[in-house]
């Protein structure tokens, strides 16, 4: 497997191919999730305490899923101010069996991040966008 060790910057400082038990020890281990596993939405949804803002994304969600909501996996960024919410969708399925074979590995991980996530927005740059999973733009 691919792993790469970054400063506290973010520039890569020593990457490699090898069996996570070869892999160098780091304070911080993030996954990195490729794009084609998951999808990244951003929702309106309005201000909500912490504890009801899962359930509030699940149902904005509902009708835009292929798959009945149970079967998807949720990861929600903190809620911004004017309601906007950012969501990564997985499999749930695909996110169990991720989880145990990292438990079989002896990996654990601070974070997953979805690969499509991973690319900086530059000043005069664009990146396409959807505003639900079912419609484009």
């Amino acid at each position: 497997m691919a792993w790469a060790v970054f400063d506290a910057a973010g520039r890569v400082v020593r990457n490699g191919r090898s069996p996570p038990s070869a892999w160098p020890s780091a304070p911080r281990r993030e996954a990195v999730i490729a794009a084609h596993h998951g999808r990244l939405v951003t929702l309106t949804v309005p201000p909500l305490p912490p504890g009801r803002v899962e359930a509030a994304a699940r149902f904005a969600l509902e009708d835009q899923l292929a798959d009945a909501p149970e079967e998807s996996h949720i990861a929600l960024e903190p809620q911004r101010g004017a309601g906007g919410l950012r969501v990564a969708i997985v499999a749930r399925t695909w996110m169990s069996a991720f989880v145990s074979a990292s438990r079989r590995c002896g990996l654990s991980w601070d974070r997953g991040i979805l690969e499509s996530d991973l690319a900086p927005a530059t000043a005069g740059s664009w990146r396409w966008c959807a505003p639900s999973i079912a419609q484009s733009g």
